[in-house]
């Protein structure tokens, strides 16, 4: 009778909607830390999204910058910063951020050095447009921290992330940081930076409700399996 009823409660849970099996949680820290640790391949897409997306804030289009935003490979790293938080392991968040630090480093330089090239004189609309924050776009980067994260966890619905990439917009406003320098601009420079930081903590904080939810926290394999793999990846780098 016991064992009835406790497989009905699994059967029940499986067709939950925030359910993942151990098997599904592992690949997606697995897919995760594959995407965030900094390989060559890594920087060039970094470098790549950012001279794209550069351009056309530059251009004032729309289309250019939305093209740019598809190669960029910075929504995973601060999955993983969420996901070291709901494990609460310090280890996984200093060196996730001080990567992800390294990366922001590498696309405000990009940008500034490509509009002091270009001898760009003064803002566009697309500029001026990642310089307002408001509560409205903390609440898209909220969103999209919560249904990113959930695409991650389920394998099955991973070829739908480029649409959450896209309405995050992580490197715009950092592009338009950079582009605010070489302008001597501080109002681009306030506005952007404030820009990037309402997107950095809304996706933080979708992704950590998500994360919590499926139960991450509570499963030692999961944080033994972010471990291995990052000492993976190290070592690839290395060799």
């Amino acid at each position: 009778m016991e064992k009835e009823v406790k497989i009905k409660q699994m059967n029940k849970k499986e067709k939950s909607v925030i359910f993942a099996s151990l098997f599904e949680k592992k690949q997606a820290v697995e897919k995760l830390v594959e995407e965030s640790v900094p390989t060559s391949e890594f920087y060039f897409l970094i470098i790549a999204s950012t001279l794209i997306i550069t351009l056309g804030l530059c251009l004032n289009s729309a289309s250019i910058i939305i093209g740019g935003m598809l190669l960029a490979p910075l929504f995973s790293p601060l999955l993983i910063l969420g996901l070291g938080i709901v494990l609460s392991n310090k280890e996984i968040i200093f060196n996730n951020f001080k990567n992800f630090l390294k990366s922001v480093a590498t696309i405000i330089l990009t940008s500034l050095i490509l509009t002091f090239l270009l001898n760009l004189k003064k803002s566009t609309p697309e500029i001026l447009l990642r310089t307002n924050p408001s509560l409205e776009y903390f609440l898209v980067a909220f969103i999209s921290g919560i249904a990113g994260t959930y695409f991650w966890i389920k394998p099955h619905l991973q070829n739908l992330i480029s649409g959450i990439i896209i309405a995050v917009a992580l490197i715009p406003p950092l592009a338009c940081f950079g582009i605010g320098i070489n302008l001597l601009n501080r109002d681009i420079i306030s506005g952007s930076l404030m820009s990037f930081l309402i997107n950095f903590i809304g996706i933080i904080l979708g992704s950590i409700i998500m994360f919590s939810l499926f139960g991450f926290g509570k499963e030692e394999k999961v944080e033994e399996t972010i471990e291995k793999k990052m000492e993976e990846m190290e070592k690839k780098k290395k060799t």
